[in-house]
């Protein structure tokens, strides 16, 4: 049953993808896609996340984090496992391996690429950022930099379907005020911005595809 949903991600993924279309339900504030962004000879910083899908109790889940508390525009929001590309990363995909492995120390051999979703472009840190997905197989535990990872969170592919959509309220640090924003809520805590976005595009690729 997990091989095959994991085949079938992995066709998914090298078909056309939902992209914005799947985006735009999660977008809280006017962004430039980033195939504008590209067009516009801007210079954004190239970054990617993984979502490591690996086997638990006959589901496919995948951690969160919660960054901790610190100067900077993601302070303690929810995230993927990644961040920007380095000079000794050979692509995006060795970025965000990399950035898996220092984060919550994920075995780097035990990680197999299954594709990338769409990118995004994140205004507020110049982040135009690289989904991939990946299956991580064996699995080992989880390890946390206690500097970069406040908590790790669980989620599942299932959990994923299920979830409503909803609106909550969140302080944008970067314009400094509280606003509304459509959100997922995981383990209590809000998900929303291109974290949200990316999920909502892989939930779009699963359901379209009937791959659960």
């Amino acid at each position: 049953m997990i091989d095959r949903i994991i085949n079938d991600i992995k066709i998914a993924l090298n078909n056309p993808l939902p992209g914005n279309r799947a985006h735009q339900e999660m977008i809280s504030y006017s962004r430039p896609s980033a195939e504008v962004i590209r067009a516009m000879d801007a210079t954004p910083k190239e970054s990617a996340v993984l979502i490591l899908l690996y086997k638990l109790n006959d589901r496919l889940c995948f951690p969160l984090i919660l960054r901790p508390e610190y100067d900077g525009v993601h302070s303690r929001q929810i995230g993927l496992p990644g961040g920007q590309k380095e000079k000794q990363d050979k692509d995006l995909i060795a970025t965000a391996i990399r950035e898996t492995y220092e984060e919550i120390g994920a075995t780097v051999n035990h990680i197999n690429i299954l594709g990338e979703l769409t990118e995004i472009y994140i205004p507020p840190s110049n982040f135009l950022v690289k989904p991939v997905v990946a299956y991580y197989d064996p699995i080992s535990e989880f390890k946390p930099d206690k500097t970069e990872v406040s908590r790790i969170l669980t989620s599942s592919l299932n959990e994923l379907i299920d979830l409503r959509i909803e609106k909550k309220e969140v302080f944008i640090r970067h314009q400094k005020h509280q606003t509304t924003v459509s959100c997922f809520i995981i383990e209590e805590e809000i998900v929303w911005g291109a974290t949200a976005m990316i999920l909502s595009e892989l939930r779009t690729l699963i359901i379209e595809n009937e791959i659960l």
